[in-house]
């Protein structure tokens, strides 16, 4: 699948409101999701693989050098998963869990 039929909602959080506004929780979530898009971005046209092997990669360099709590990385799974269909979401929860595990 690639990734670019995501980027028609990227102007919506997972609670529907525009990015950049609402209260400082939803602030937080934004500037997850501003990552995320950014990645988007620079995955354009390549394969799930690619992307789920860049985020992997990008998330255990960040643990290692103890930059990544599992609290962001939950952060990171509930602005993602409202944009990704039910089998994708499974995957990125499985994902998340083992590199909480790591």
């Amino acid at each position: 699948m690639e990734y670019n039929d995501m980027r028609e909602s990227s102007g919506k959080t997972e609670n529907g409101n525009a990015a950049g506004s609402g209260d400082k929780k939803a602030a937080g979530k934004d500037s997850l999701l501003k990552v995320f898009m950014e990645m988007l971005k620079k995955f354009d046209g390549k394969s799930e693989e690619d992307l789920i092997n860049a985020i992997t990669a990008e998330a255990n360099a960040r643990r290692a050098a103890g930059t990544l709590s599992d609290k962001e990385i939950d952060k990171f799974n509930a602005v993602v998963s409202p944009f990704l269909p039910p089998d994708k979401r499974k995957r990125l929860n499985f994902i998340c869990a083992k590199i909480k595990n790591s």
